[in-house]
């Protein structure tokens, strides 16, 4: 890698520290002010949760498991410890010593992505980047030699100058709104973004016609590519899969076809271990599969309703988030995930509850920015495979392992 590009590297490596250093800086003052309160807690309940913070992993998932098991909330568990009784604080107080502990969270997620991204020895980020540009280096000088970049960053800027003024939230004197906060009506509708992509679909035709006409090389081996990639979406035959549905109680050979199905390489490994479980758990295991296929199938055809709804621009209101499954399944994710108890013993709460939705939609600055999009409008809920992940999950996980020790030991082999 040539010296200009190390250079870019750590330009980057330092911007995202930077702006990771300006969360962290931002979350620190939260502290402080909680600590400063008029109303604050003793100080001894602050640092049993600074202590806190310095233990292991190991020692905060068993702190998360005794809260779910004893329905007592984690600041409980954690106060309880230290001989502290989470009982004699008020209201507030409790609130206050949740919000700093989830302020104190915040901040180390945000200094262990630093150091993943910015810290890490081996250089971990500038390897990966490497690789990359050593794959893609043949493609880009042939793109280079194929078009004129000059016009075609003019027009990646025009681009970008019209999608930030949509993007932008109008501000208070706009809205009219005192507390200058926006609502889903403020804010651009799909329909806008697509109007947008219409209006600069000219400068990407000019963009591929020029690299299709004098890029000959990038588009031989582009058509190659996806010639390809489209074979991995071709159906397996009816009598392969009746082949592989027969073979699958035994667990695949070295010399197996492995002809890509519905989890492609991967599924002579997974029919094997649903058949190597007890009759009773793999019945419940194919039924929970069975259940997820229906809701993804369900999703899908409300995203492609929705598509053609956009495209076809005939929703009088406009459309407030568009197609796709992923907007979908990452609101489940969030739903689903379990959060710690409101007060010191009660039940565990989920991200559906109103009072963690509106408490999640505050900034690093403390800035309340709540903006409920309401992505569950017509969409199925997502069926419970708890059973699915505890089952398979950690037989799943060996064969990763084993997978990449195996990719690993090739690679070394391949070097040597």
């Amino acid at each position: 890698m040539c010296s200009f590009q190390i250079f870019n590297i750590l330009i980057a490596r330092r911007i995202v520290s930077t702006v990771i250093g300006w969360d962290i800086y931002d979350l620190s003052k939260q502290t402080s002010k909680k600590e400063k309160h008029k109303e604050a807690p003793p100080k001894e309940y602050f640092d049993s949760i600074k202590d806190h913070m310095q233990k292991s992993r190991e020692h905060h998932e068993s702190i998360r498991s005794w809260s779910r098991e004893n329905f007592k909330s984690i600041l409980a568990v954690i106060f309880e410890q230290n001989s502290l009784d989470p009982h004699s604080l008020s209201e507030e107080q409790y609130e206050i010593l949740q919000d700093f502990l989830s302020v104190n969270l915040s901040m180390k997620d945000r200094k262990a992505i630093e150091a993943i991204i910015c810290q890490q020895q081996p250089d971990v980020l500038t390897q990966a980047i490497r690789e990359l540009v050593e794959a893609y280096d043949p493609i880009i000088r042939g793109v280079h030699n194929a078009y004129d970049l000059s016009s075609g960053l003019l027009d990646l800027q025009n681009f970008l100058d019209d999608f930030i003024k949509l993007g932008k939230p109008p501000t208070a004197s706009k809205n009219g709104k005192p507390d200058g906060t926006s609502t889903p009506q403020d804010l651009p509708k799909v329909e806008d973004y697509v109007s947008l992509l219409r209006k600069h679909i000219p400068s990407v035709h000019r963009f591929l016609h020029s690299v299709a006409k004098n890029g000959v090389d990038v588009t031989r081996e582009y058509r190659e590519y996806v010639k390809k990639a489209a074979t991995h979406f071709r159906p397996p035959h009816k009598s392969h899969s009746k082949h592989a549905k027969s073979e699958s109680s035994s667990p695949p050979s070295s010399t197996s076809s492995m002809q890509p199905e519905a989890a492609g390489a991967m599924t002579p490994y997974l029919s094997t271990m649903v058949s190597h479980l007890p009759t009773a758990q793999r019945t419940l295991v194919l039924q929970q599969l069975d259940d997820h296929s229906a809701y993804l199938t369900a999703i899908d055809c409300l995203s492609r309703d929705r598509l053609r709804v956009i495209l076809s621009g005939s929703s009088e209101e406009g459309t407030r988030y568009g197609p796709g499954l992923y907007l979908a399944r990452w609101q489940n994710l969030i739903d689903s995930t379990l959060i710690t108890p409101k007060t010191p013993v009660g039940p565990v709460r989920t991200g559906r509850d109103v009072d963690v939705r509106n408490r999640a939609g505050v900034d690093v600055s403390g800035e309340k920015k709540v903006i409920d999009l309401n992505l569950e409008e017509g969409v199925p809920e997502a069926p419970d495979v708890g059973n699915v992940v505890e089952l398979l999950g950690p037989k799943f996980r060996e064969l990763l392992d084993d997978a990449s020790r195996k990719s690993l030991h090739y690679d070394r082999r391949g070097k040597e």
